[in-house]
């Protein structure tokens, strides 16, 4: 593997690296965007892959959702209270909820 020095790489170089990144990321989801939203074949592939993938792996995504789904809702349910700025009263009203999934990460 390549060995980098670090100390050789100025925060000017870095940045210039991150905005090069940023820049391709948008260029590419616009690009994909614009497709999707004017090449009526790209589209109709693309859904057709998607309900071709959904029919295939169905058992394997409900079987996914089941084992975190009262994790998924108590996600919704605090993040609705944050956007809110409620969280306190998120705490006292799903106090279990709170001990469980959110208390040691929050």
């Amino acid at each position: 593997m390549n060995n980098i020095n670090m100390s050789n790489i100025s925060d000017e170089t870095i940045q210039k690296a991150l905005t090069r990144y940023i820049k391709q990321k948008e260029m590419a989801n616009n690009y994909y965007k614009n497709r999707y939203a004017n090449d009526t074949e790209f589209r109709e592939n693309h859904k057709k892959k998607s309900r071709e993938y959904y029919q295939k792996n169905k058992e394997k995504i409900k079987e996914k959702y089941e084992l975190e789904k009262e994790y998924k809702q108590a996600l919704r349910k605090y993040n609705y209270y944050k956007d809110n700025n409620e969280v306190d009263k998120y705490i006292k009203l799903y106090s279990k909820e709170w001990e469980t999934y959110f208390k040691d990460h929050l």
